[in-house]
C-alpha cells in the first residue's frame, strides 16, 4: 500500500509539473494482469468515457486510451485500484518548440500564398500556369502544417494511456515443463496448440 501511495504521489508531482509548463504531451504505458481480458477492456474503455476520453485501439493484448490531460491522475488511480501494475513507463514530452516552429512555418506559407494570389491577379496569362502550380503546392503544404498543429494540440489536450495485458498460462507452462516427449519440449506446446487453432 505504501509503495502504491509513493508511486502515485510521484506521478502526481510529474503531472502537476507538466501542466504548469503548459505545452506537454503525456504518455503512460502500464502492464497489468487483468484476469478477464474482455472485462478489463470494457472497464477501462468505460472509465475513459466517464472522464470525457475514449479508446483508440483495443485487442486481447491491451487497450490504448486518450484521457483529458487534466484527468490523468484519475485514470491512473482507477487502474491501480482495480489491477496490480507490474511495470510502468511514464513520460512527459515538451512539444512547445514543435508547436512554435509549425506555427511560424504556417504563418510564412500563408503570407506567401497571399503574395501568390496578388501576383496571380496581376499577372499575364502566360505566367498564370506557373503561379497556379506553385500556389497549389503551397496550399497542400499549408494543409499539412494545419494537420500537424491539430495533432500537436490534441497531444497536449489528451494524455495517452497504453495498457498492456499480461496473460498467465500456468497450465500450458506446467505441461511443457513436465512433458516426457523430447520432441514436444523442442517444439513447444503453446506453438503446437496455436498451429491447431
Amino acid at each position: 500500500m505504501k509503495k502504491n501511495l509513493h508511486h502515485f504521489s510521484f506521478l502526481l508531482l510529474l503531472f502537476i509539473q507538466s501542466i504548469a509548463h503548459g505545452q506537454t504531451a503525456i504518455n503512460n504505458e502500464l502492464n497489468i494482469k487483468p484476469g478477464n481480458v474482455d472485462d478489463a477492456g470494457e472497464k477501462l474503455a468505460h472509465k475513459a468515457s466517464m472522464l470525457d476520453g475514449y479508446f483508440t485501439t483495443r485487442s486481447n493484448t491491451g487497450i490504448t486510451l486518450k484521457v483529458p490531460a487534466t484527468k490523468t491522475t484519475d485514470m491512473q488511480q482507477f487502474v491501480e485500484e482495480n489491477w496490480r501494475v507490474y511495470q510502468q513507463i511514464y513520460s512527459v514530452k515538451d512539444i512547445g518548440i514543435e508547436i512554435l516552429q509549425a506555427r511560424s512555418k504556417l504563418t510564412a506559407k500563408e503570407e506567401l500564398l497571399d503574395e501568390y494570389q496578388r501576383i496571380l491577379n496581376e499577372s499575364k496569362s502566360s505566367s498564370i500556369i506557373k503561379v497556379s502550380t506553385a500556389q497549389s503546392k503551397l496550399v497542400g503544404e499549408i494543409e499539412e502544417l494545419r494537420g500537424r498543429l491539430n495533432l500537436l494540440n490534441h497531444q497536449i489536450k489528451y494524455a495517452q494511456f497504453t495498457i498492456n495485458f499480461t496473460i498467465d498460462r500456468p497450465g500450458i507452462e506446467n505441461m511443457r515443463s513436465r512433458s516426457s516427449f523430447p520432441w514436444l519440449n523442442e517444439i513447444g506446446l503453446d506453438r503446437l496448440l496455436g498451429d491447431m487453432e
